[in-house]
């Protein structure tokens, strides 16, 4: 490497580098009193305050080590009292002293404990005795004498200074004024463990000082810092701590209050609070009755910083009983933890969620610790890029691979990023891991299904998956959000590439080099190595291939036989020739996707109760026994397809049945039968839960509005009458919603992939927006090849609809007027044209007389002109 030398960018507030922050020069009589308390209080504050109380005065004169303590401390203390001019020792000093009064950077500052500054200042009553004597000794020396008149200057010098006068006056107050000016005159300073990794906290630092307004003192505010681990929480908070701490009368940065708690309990926190900030020894604080008073009596009206970092739990800030009302206006409370619900639920005024590093800071950081510079060294440009894009703007990741990397040649570092891909760094995934350990079973769950799945996918997308695996993906997700480990980016949720990386790398742990063994699969590599083995994989319960996965081996398929666990199945774009047959699943299957299904047909015994979603698109399926699945090849449905369950626990529950493009169906009114069949039982078997929450979508064959749909339009949208449930009495459940198109055969515009997870979706449109359901009907060239007319059916229960959008409107269910049904597309008409739609809200007594004729047929008639839904036509 060409480059070894650290280059420092920072600023500093001073441009000498003080051994000490304080030098107190004193007589013994005020040794085990005032200068006592005094440097007793500079240390509660974090000012390092040099005191020569090992001195033994024996008529020499001052070491050079104690002349060095004076010229490098930044502000000299001279506590006069009565005795102060009888010791030579202490004059000696003061003449040092005197000389450092117009250095650049000193400042001196006199305090008159038992003496008034006037008698200092002219060497009168008890000094002018000291002198008489220090001259009647000396008369004989001429150079002593010439420092017995430098000693009269240098306290004529000094003690003309402002400074504090403590005559009649409460020593401890005084103490408080002097320690308040000490460090007014410190400023802010930087820490040298900081220094190097100050990188990028310029934005950061400005956007959290707003969020304090430190510039008013009209309140007392707490601001929370929160962000996932590595982030820079901690150097943040330390850094703004450093910066403004020299402005409060008390300030206390209380390290890992998690580890505090757990180690020592509510009693140790409130210690870490008192000593640093009140008292030298905690010994007295014997019980939390009597730490609580010291508390609120030390703090009380009193302007205080306090941080409060690593806050993990709710019951630590509870047992710290630290209430704003103790304290001074203008005080601020930082509480940083990886938890925002934490900080919310305290009641912090504002939350700052730090950001990533962006490139250019990154790239300054990790130059700081892999060259020892601000830039790149020759021949490792590429592998910067690649050290960069692993560590993805992460602070901690950028550190530890740095300098791990520092010193070692190209090949080295190639070798250990290829490796860092298989086998991410224990020291970052030690820090992450304590995130994803403090959370409850089920949303463990949720982590690491999007770790291993879908690491930045649709919410909407997610959410339905995970539904049918059985989890609640509405709280957990916003666990997730909360806790740092995944960000919402608005349709999206998204994970850091290292917290992805921390999941795959838990479901590994166990067996790292046995897929079979593994709860999750998400790689071709791995399931070709799980189905050539053969072996029972009893534990796999969800695998999810990306969409361009390809596999092309011959393999077995006894092995997904024997997955007796597996509840996912969606295999993207796999493109596989398998020997033998599927001879069944698991009976817990909840989702099957398959892209291009290798089987001509799925035999009876492929029963699997549970399942939700099955989708084999442009396969070459012909046949199906107890299948559901929309395929190019597709001949025949069968007649009859069981319901699945309901949701339980009041859960919304989603599930469709899409039959699209499949030319060869021989009977499609059969189908659409069939298929609406399913969707009625569906809606009734959702509909008698105790909380009915449910969306139920099908695609089939089709070119015309059914006339039970009472409410037609030509076109993409119409809008809907909203008079039915203004007065409603919850006998309308639910809205059934229908819309045509046709995919048009334009192979120069459609793409050469799938764009867009759902192509086409169906919703409800506001003044303020809109919400929409989108069909996984993907569009890729040479694959659609006829243009074939189709049906989009949709029920919403009442909440979907009703419910859900009255919570959001100021006016209630009057600011309904507006609404439409709307159908969205991400192609242009040309390749996808909705011809028309329409809907029809339906009521209790509808649902007990629907059936699939209604549903389907375009000749049907309406419904029983006698039923209630007349009423409101």
């Amino acid at each position: 490497m060409d480059c070894m030398r650290i280059q420092s960018t920072l600023s500093h507030s001073h441009s000498k580098n003080w051994k000490y922050d304080v030098f107190v020069s004193f007589r013994g009589d005020t040794r085990f009193n005032f200068t006592d308390h005094l440097c007793a209080a500079l240390r509660r504050h974090g000012i390092l305050a040099f005191r020569d109380d090992t001195r033994l005065e024996k008529g020499g004169p001052i070491s050079a080590g104690l002349l060095q303590a004076i010229e490098g401390s930044q502000v000299l203390i001279v506590v006069f009292s009565m005795n102060y001019a009888s010791s030579k020792w202490c004059l000696q000093e003061l003449a040092k002293i005197a000389d450092c009064i117009n250095i650049p950077g000193h400042r001196v500052l006199p305090v008159f404990c038992d003496v008034s500054p006037s008698e200092v200042r002219k060497q009168s009553g008890n000094y002018e005795k000291a002198f008489v004597e220090h001259e009647e000794r000396f008369k004989k020396d001429a150079e002593m004498m010439e420092q017995v008149r430098r000693w009269r200057a240098a306290l004529t010098q000094v003690a003309s200074l402002s400074g504090w006068d403590l005559k009649d006056k409460s020593h401890s107050a005084e103490i408080e004024k002097i320690v308040k000016t000490v460090t007014k005159i410190l400023g802010p300073r930087s820490s040298s463990s900081l220094s190097n990794d100050i990188v990028g906290m310029e934005f950061p630092l400005q956007k959290l000082g707003k969020l304090l307004v430190l510039d008013s003192d009209d309140d007392v505010r707490v601001v929370g810092i929160c962000g996932m681990g590595g982030i820079g929480k901690t150097t943040l908070a330390s850094r703004l701590y450093e910066k403004i701490s020299y402005q409060y009368d008390v300030s206390c940065f209380m390290d890992d209050v998690s580890k505090t708690y757990r180690d020592c309990g509510s009693l140790g926190m409130k210690k870490q609070l008192l000593c640093p900030a009140f008292m030298e020894e905690d010994s007295l604080i014997c019980n939390i009755l009597m730490a609580d008073n010291l508390i609120e009596n030390m703090l009380h009206d009193r302007k205080v910083l306090i941080v409060l970092d690593n806050v993990d739990q709710r019951i630590q800030l509870e047992k710290l009983a630290l209430k704003r009302e103790w304290l001074g206006r203008g005080s601020r409370i930082i509480i940083v933890s990886r938890d925002e619900h934490i900080l919310t639920e305290y009641g912090a005024d504002e939350v700052f969620k730090v950001p990533l590093l962006n490139d250019e800071n990154a790239l300054q950081l990790f130059c700081r610790k892999a060259f020892k510079c601000n830039h790149v060294a020759k021949d490792y440009e590429g592998l910067t890029d690649s050290a960069l894009a692993y560590a993805n703007g992460l602070p901690l990741a950028i550190k530890v691979l740095g300098s791990f990397l520092f010193g070692r040649d190209v090949s080295e570092w190639s070798s250990a990023l290829v490796r860092l891909k298989e086998t991410p760094t224990k020291d970052i995934m030690d820090v992450l891991r304590i995130s994803f350990d403090g959370l409850e079973d089920p949303e463990k769950e949720i982590f690491l299904d999007i770790a291993c799945f879908f690491p930045n996918d649709i919410e909407n997308y997610v959410k339905d998956i995970l539904r049918i695996r059985g989890f609640h993906p509405d709280n957990g997700i916003k666990v997730l959000i909360e806790k740092s480990l995944i960000t919402r980016d608005r349709w999206k949720i998204t994970m850091h590439d290292l917290l992805r990386d921390l999941g795959r790398s838990i479901v590994r742990e166990k067996s790292p080099k046995k897929p079979r063994k593994w709860s999750r699969l998400w790689n071709h590599k791995d399931l070709s190595n799980v189905l050539r083995e053969n072996k029972p994989a009893e534990n796999v319960e969800a695998i999810v291939l990306p969409t361009n996965d390809e596999i092309r081996e011959e393999l077995s398929l006894k092995a997904l036989s024997k997955m007796s666990r597996l509840k996912l199945l969606k295999l993207g774009q796999v493109k596989v020739n398998f020997s033998g047959k599927l001879h069944f699943l698991s009976n817990e299957l909840g989702y099957l996707s398959w892209k291009e299904y290798p089987f001509t047909c799925l035999p009876s015994r492929f029963q699997p109760t549970q399942l939700v979603k099955l989708i084999l698109r442009y396969s070459n399926v012909k046949e199906l026994w107890k299948g559901i699945k929309y395929c190019k090849q597709l001949k025949w449905l069968p007649s009859t397809l069981l319901p699945i369950g309901e949701g339980s626990h009041g859960r919304l529950y989603y599930g469709g049945i899409f039959v699209f493009n499949c030319p060869n169906l021989s009977d499609t009114e059969s189908c659409g039968v069939t298929v609406i069949s399913w969707m009625i039982k569906m809606i009734q078997v959702n509909m008698q839960s105790s909380s009915p929450r449910c969306v139920i979508q099908v695609v089939i064959p089709g070119t015309e509005i059914p006339r039970w749909f009472n409410n037609q339009n030509e076109g993409s949208s119409m809008k809907l009458d909203p008079s039915p449930i203004l007065n409603d009495n919850n006998w309308i459940i639910g809205i059934a919603c229908c819309v045509t198109f046709v995919v048009h055969d334009t192979p120069t515009q459609l793409p050469e992939e799938p764009k867009y997870p759902g192509d086409l979706g169906c919703g409800f449109r506001l003044r303020s927006g809109g919400s929409y359901f989108a069909v996984p009907i993907r569009l890729k060239k040479d694959l659609i090849t006829t243009e074939l007319d189709h049906m989009l059916l949709i029920f919403f229960s009442r909440d979907r609809i009703i419910d859900h959008y009255t919570s959001h409107l100021k006016e209630g269910r009057c600011d309904l007027d507006g609404i439409e049904l709307a159908t969205l597309s991400e192609y242009p008409k040309e390749i996808i044209q909705v011809k028309s739609c329409g809907y029809r809200w339906v009521c209790k007594e509808d649902l007990e007389q629907l059936n699939s004729t209604m549903m389907y047929s375009a000749n049907s008639s309406t419904q029983n002109k006698k039923g209630k839904f007349l009423a409101i036509q």
